[in-house]
């Protein structure tokens, strides 16, 4: 790839606070990374990108008039779940199989309309057939639905001829993703139907890739399923090995034995990117809040803040029990359909700025400018700093910084008495005498 003095990835979101949905927030959405483009990478035939995309709402409008369009029935539009594949081999009859198994009723495929002109032509000779699945949810519990989309998902990737051949970008009842190996400004031009005004959603989260650790690949674009990154997980191969020692006791009760579906979790092959969206994902199925699962993941710097109050220093302590920091400079974007929001790293080591006007719209992301909102009222603006969360509750309407944050997760649980009850430190019990340590001549000071 030549880099042309390209800075790294470009990540963020628009949304609109009252989760009132339309196409002016995915307009804006693709406006925004079209001007991130610098931060992108080209390939040699000046075309190819590292890969470039966003998340948005499944638009329901949209899809209501396909299924009308092509006489296709389901329960209630609100009950349908949208899957994104990548075929490399056309295998829809074997991912048939498994829903048949599945609690979901198959309603059809939706071949995605793609113009291949505007890819370069690196990105074109690997490029997948693009198709939407379509299901009907009516059968399934409405806070169950996403973990056994999870679980039929696992099922088609542990598949040893699926695995390899086909790639789901997203399966959900709530969240659509549009991605691939392309530079930002390719991406309407690439998917037309990004310019149909049916396209509604209150939020967009996108990505313009830079790629480091990996070569560019129409599976390596975001945002992923959940979450879009800016930076390097530079403590990877620890936390991978650290998730895969984890895995052997694994266990919980909304899974049950389907928790085999989930190993092995990650691959040694992706992108650090792909294996903390892989991550953040599990937690999230398993009850943990979006504000929760990154701030486990990628905390701030703890141990070193003078006035942390102890019950989030407690909060904290608690989280390293269970999981390892995922180390290194980063910007992440994440959604779960029911929040957004941004999150930087102990060291605040990439850039997040973020505006909210007055009628409830917000911008966050890699720069200010993103966006033309001339003629907005500015209620707010600022900036994150070290392992800094900003969130929006769609279903409250509310923004919520750090602190509040931190202050809610700290209380949600009894982390002292936990604490206190259980762990036995070390130190106290020498300084007590109830343990010693020999120490060879060579150890002494």
């Amino acid at each position: 790839m030549h880099f042309l003095g390209y800075s790294s990835c470009g990540v963020g979101f628009v949304c609109n606070i009252k989760n009132e949905k339309s196409y002016q927030i995915v307009k804006w959405g693709i406006e925004a990374v079209k001007n991130l483009t610098h931060r992108g990478a080209i390939g040699g035939d000046g075309k190819t990108g590292d890969g470039a995309g966003i998340l948005i709402h499944i638009p329901k409008k949209f899809f209501a008039d396909f299924l009308n369009e092509k006489s296709l029935e389901i329960s209630d539009i609100n009950n349908l779940a949208v899957g994104v594949f990548f075929f490399y081999k056309d295998l829809r009859s074997s991912v048939e199989e498994y829903i048949k198994g599945s609690p979901f009723k198959f309603i059809g495929w939706r071949e995605v309309p793609v113009d291949p002109s505007a890819v370069g032509e690196s990105a074109l000779k690997v490029m997948p057939k693009i198709f939407h699945l379509l299901l009907d949810t009516e059968k399934v519990e409405k806070e169950k639905v996403e973990l056994e989309l999870y679980f039929l998902r696992r099922l088609i990737e542990k598949d040893s001829l699926l695995g390899k051949n086909v790639y789901i970008a997203s399966l959900s009842s709530k969240i659509l993703v549009y991605k691939g190996m392309l530079v930002a400004p390719q991406l309407d031009k690439f998917y037309p139907e990004l310019t149909d005004e049916r396209l509604e959603s209150s939020i967009c989260l996108f990505h313009q890739r830079y790629s480091t650790n990996t070569f560019p690949d129409w599976t390596l674009a975001q945002p992923f399923r959940y979450l879009a990154h800016n930076g390097e997980i530079n403590t990877l191969q620890g936390n991978r090995n650290w998730i895969r020692a984890l895995e052997v006791e694994l266990k919980h009760e909304l899974f049950g034995e389907k928790i085999e579906l989930v190993k092995p979790l990650i691959s040694f092959e992706e992108s650090d990117s792909a294996s903390l969206d892989r991550v953040f994902e599990l937690l999230c199925l398993a009850g943990y809040s979006t504000a929760h699962a990154i701030n486990m993941l990628i905390p701030p710097a703890w141990e070193s803040v003078p006035d942390m109050p102890d019950e989030v220093r407690l909060f904290f302590e608690f989280q390293t029990f269970m999981m390892q920091p995922w180390d290194g400079p980063a910007s992440i974007a994440f959604s779960d359909g029911k929040t957004i929001g941004v999150h930087l790293d102990r060291n605040g080591l990439r850039p997040c700025r973020y505006i909210i006007t007055e009628d409830g719209i917000m911008v966050a992301g890699s720069e200010v400018g993103m966006i033309d909102l001339s003629g907005k009222k500015i209620k707010e603006k600022g900036r994150l700093g070290p392992g800094d969360t900003v969130l929006v509750d769609l279903t409250k309407g509310l923004v919520k910084k750090t602190k509040e944050i931190l202050n809610e997760l700290s209380n949600s649980k009894p982390y002292r008495e936990w604490i206190e009850k259980n762990l036995i430190r070390l130190r106290h019990l020498i300084k007590e005498n109830k343990i010693s340590i020999p120490l060879k001549d060579e150890e002494r000071f």
